[in-house]
């Protein structure tokens, strides 16, 4: 369950420094984030579970197959405003950095998010 603490830290939307716009909602079971991306030039494309927590380790959150999460929360335990993604094979030139959106946005996801861990907790115990 704290790993998907840290997924959950992630919903809602974030603006990366060229300008794209990425919202983050919750998958069922909430161990991915399916991510809505919007460029600049209005263009929109949705991946389903392209935000995952590493099936290996499980405190590892990777971004498609070649980033994974650089960013952790702050040391009095608030969260980052900016997070980093940063190349697995340690190629590339700087990180890539995420910034956060609207506030009111990840409120809402993440009451949406609470709703869908709830309905899956429920689920499971009837199992």
């Amino acid at each position: 369950m704290a790993a998907s603490l840290v997924l959950l830290d992630l919903l809602g939307w974030w603006r990366d420094t060229r300008g794209s716009w990425y919202e983050l909602h919750l998958d069922t079971p909430a161990t991915s984030l399916s991510v809505t991306t919007t460029r600049p030039d209005g263009g929109s494309r949705h991946t389903n579970a392209l935000i995952k927590l590493d099936a290996s380790d499980g405190s590892i959150i990777r971004w498609g197959t070649n980033f994974v999460l650089g960013t952790s929360r702050q040391p009095d335990g608030t969260l980052p405003l900016s997070i980093e993604w940063v190349r697995v094979d340690g190629r590339g030139r700087r990180p890539f950095v995420w910034e956060r959106g609207p506030r009111h946005s990840r409120r809402v996801s993440l009451s949406k998010a609470l709703l869908i861990i709830v309905a899956t907790q429920g689920r499971q115990g009837r199992s």
